[in-house]
């Protein structure tokens, strides 16, 4: 079995031919540890890209906050993303993020407090799947699609990476 830098440094050798390809890049980055691990090796290779004289095309960064998050996480998201806004300064990188909230009409206050739904429990319907994160975050797919074609000056096909394992569960394993 792979150790984890042998995996690693096969992964970076990947998304470094996927933008010496010159396709933006869109990482739907939801603050967990498969998607961080992804962004991560990502900005690394365009870091060691940019450095070594290689245009790197725009990276586009997704994030849905859904207004239930636990503060800390909130926070840590927040927090990471600063990161990533200083590491892509620092490293001259043309990295948006751009954060999905759902609309007033579909904020938990007002659907479960305002009497329009019934709060969410697990197991129950996923409802709240689609009007807390699904529908914001495909308003702000195609607000994303419309910054990279102006910075592109065409219409671009981004390739999007998602951070998901076969280990996850059986049901991400299935769905995968």
């Amino acid at each position: 079995q792979e150790d984890v830098e042998h995996k690693a440094a096969k992964a970076e050798r990947v998304l470094t031919r996927l933008l010496e390809c010159g396709n933006p890049c869109c990482v739907s980055w939801s603050a967990g540890k498969d998607s961080s691990a992804v962004l991560n090796l990502l900005l690394c290779a365009a870091a060691r890209m940019n450095r070594s004289g290689h245009a790197v095309p725009p990276i586009f960064v997704t994030h849905a906050d859904t207004g239930i998050e636990n503060p800390e996480v909130a926070l840590y998201a927040r927090n990471e993303m600063t990161a990533v806004r200083t590491f892509a300064r620092e490293h001259n990188l043309d990295v948006t993020i751009e954060t999905s909230h759902p609309t007033l009409l579909n904020h938990w206050a007002v659907r479960v407090i305002g009497g329009r739904a019934l709060p969410p429990f697990p197991g129950t319907n996923r409802d709240c799947t689609a009007d807390w994160k699904i529908a914001p975050m495909r308003k702000l797919r195609t607000r994303a699609l419309k910054l990279l074609e102006e910075k592109c000056g065409a219409p671009v096909e981004p390739v999007v990476l998602l951070g998901t394992r076969y280990a996850e569960s059986t049901s991400r394993s299935a769905s995968m």
